[in-house]
């Protein structure tokens, strides 16, 4: 089993392979040729550590105000590399002169939208980043596990459970970079919000349908 001691985009060069098969007599160790890049997921809170205020939970059925894979718009954003063509408005888009994309509004109840906000100010340490990264890691696990639909956002980018997956959130979350400037997201009142600066909520804008 491989250990990282941080997530992110890692680069193996080398791997020691050691066994004692078949007697157990003799350690054995091998080094195959390996090169490659491996992207290694944020750490999960362990289970000494109290969950509960990191699990989702559910609404009622109807429509919820929050962005994800459903038909009504609930807002506007730039186009990012990535991004669907069938998701682009053409009408603002010919009116702007760039590619807007529409976000559709989540029409079940058991969803969530869950918003990490990567401002890092200068008093906060590189640790305490890493362990809100770990929070939000934690509360995208158990929102997927209880089987809620969720919209992960992440400034330029959102990601829903249902056209996404589970691996395409937990990827742009191992890759996401503290910022040193603030950068405002959409944030819905509802949203679960993560963040190491108080004042997200000043920063926080949206185009409404």
């Amino acid at each position: 089993m491989l250990y990282f001691r941080r997530r992110g985009l890692t680069r193996i060069t080398r791997v020691d392979l050691y066994t004692r098969y078949p007697f157990g007599f003799f350690l054995k160790k091998r080094r195959p040729r390996l090169a490659g890049d491996v992207i290694v997921f944020p750490r999960l809170l362990g289970d000494d550590i109290p969950r509960d205020r990191f699990r989702a939970t559910e609404g009622e059925l109807q429509s919820t105000n929050r962005i994800g894979g459903g038909t009504d718009i609930h807002s506007f954003r730039d186009y990012v590399r990535g991004d669907s063509l069938r998701r682009v408005h053409w009408k603002k888009s010919a009116s702007l002169g760039r590619w807007i994309i529409k976000q559709t509004e989540i029409e079940t109840g058991r969803s969530v939208h869950i918003v990490v906000d990567p401002y890092r100010p200068p008093h906060v340490s590189e640790e305490s980043f890493e362990e809100m990264i770990s929070e939000a890691a934690t509360f995208l696990d158990d929102a997927l596990k209880s089987g809620l639909e969720v919209a992960f956002s992440i400034p330029h980018v959102t990601l829903g459970s249902d056209r996404d997956g589970a691996v395409s959130m937990f990827r742009a979350l191992a890759l996401l970079e503290s910022t040193r400037e603030p950068v405002a997201q959409t944030v819905d009142r509802d949203s679960v919000i993560f963040t190491v600066a108080p004042s997200v909520g000043d920063r926080a804008s949206g185009v409404g349908a």
